[in-house]
């Protein structure tokens, strides 16, 4: 663990799986407690149990950075596409952006990008994935599958209300609180109708989950079955 002053914030520098993560020095005093979440094609992301908001609230927070997102114009347009998404939706059942930051002191240097939001639980496919591994044992009852359900269709009449499709709902891409209560993550592949948004891609959404009318916006709609199938399966249909 290393610190070094970078324009006017300061951060500290820390490993987590062989991942080098910048985290300000004046949001955490403790950095022994941050926990390694995952990693993907677009990030590693990890968990800082009590992160200092810019408002001085104390909040337990996932930090996402970013793998090379201006390494193309593609991953340029996608990262900017989240985040201007993420600003906009203000929704219980959406998850929260609360920070953004780089460690980076210039626009030629720029190459690491941090998202800060509200850790939202464990992901809907970790939840089944154990329910799976541990056998009879039932973490989710019809009770809760009704009620994820419930919150899910209020998070999606709320992102088309406002003429945004998220194009990648799946079980990794809902968050669970010990309390049911659910988050939709990553806004990466969504889009939205306005005249003014870049072309669409037919090659959106895990294989699992993609609608065969993924040209003509039911997506989101085949999502939610794919999901509510994976519930009542009890598994990811990705296993």
């Amino acid at each position: 663990m290393s610190s070094r002053a970078v324009a006017c914030r300061q951060y500290r520098f820390l490993n987590r799986h062989t991942v080098e993560f910048a985290v300000p020095a004046d949001v955490t005093s403790d950095l022994s407690r941050v926990e390694y979440l995952g990693g993907g094609s677009f990030g590693n992301v990890i968990k800082i149990p009590e992160y200092i908001c810019k408002d001085g609230r104390k909040a337990c927070v996932a930090i996402k950075k970013l793998y090379e997102p201006f390494r193309d114009e593609k991953n340029a347009q996608r990262v900017f596409r989240e985040l201007r998404l993420l600003q906009m939706m203000v929704h219980e059942n959406i998850v929260k952006l609360l920070d953004l930051y780089t460690p980076d002191t210039s626009a030629s240097s720029l190459r690491n990008v941090y998202i800060v939001s509200e850790y939202a639980g464990n992901s809907l496919s970790e939840i089944l994935r154990r329910q799976r591994e541990m056998g009879n044992v039932c973490l989710l009852t019809p009770d809760h599958h009704k009620f994820i359900i419930y919150q899910l269709l209020r998070a999606l009449k709320y992102i088309h209300s406002a003429s945004v499709i998220h194009r990648d709902l799946k079980p990794g891409n809902l968050a669970l609180t010990a309390d049911c209560d659910l988050s939709v993550l990553d806004f990466g592949q969504a889009r939205t109708l306005n005249n003014d948004d870049t072309a669409l891609s037919a090659y959106v959404m895990t294989r699992w989950y993609r609608s065969p009318e993924v040209m003509f916006w039911k997506i989101d709609s085949y999502d939610t079955q794919g999901t509510l199938k994976a519930e009542s399966m009890g598994a990811p249909l990705d296993l």
